[in-house]
């Protein structure tokens, strides 16, 4: 069974647009493709409560949980797997 994307695209959104403007500040070099963030971002079993304090948290956390929530979703089964935890959860 196939999750289905978090429902809640607006908040998405803003969160992918809040990452990518913090990273083109930084100029890091690599930086995947914004569908591709979108993408993983629907897939992370977030809740709305959880969307709302990533798009509110620092720049280091944001980093962190948007960075490691794509690097942990699998592609295939579109499960994040259980060795990451955004901080935006706790």
């Amino acid at each position: 069974m196939t999750k289905r994307f978090n429902h809640d695209n607006d908040l998405v959104g803003k969160i992918v647009n809040r990452y990518f403007d913090l990273f083109k500040t930084l100029d890091v070099g690599y930086l995947p493709k914004k569908i591709d963030i979108h993408i993983s971002m629907g897939y992370a079993p977030l809740s709305k409560s959880d969307l709302e304090r990533l798009l509110d948290g620092s720049d280091e956390d944001l980093a962190h949980d948007v960075g490691g929530i794509n690097s942990h979703i699998d592609r295939k089964t579109k499960l994040m797997d259980e060795t990451f935890v955004p901080r935006c959860m706790r």
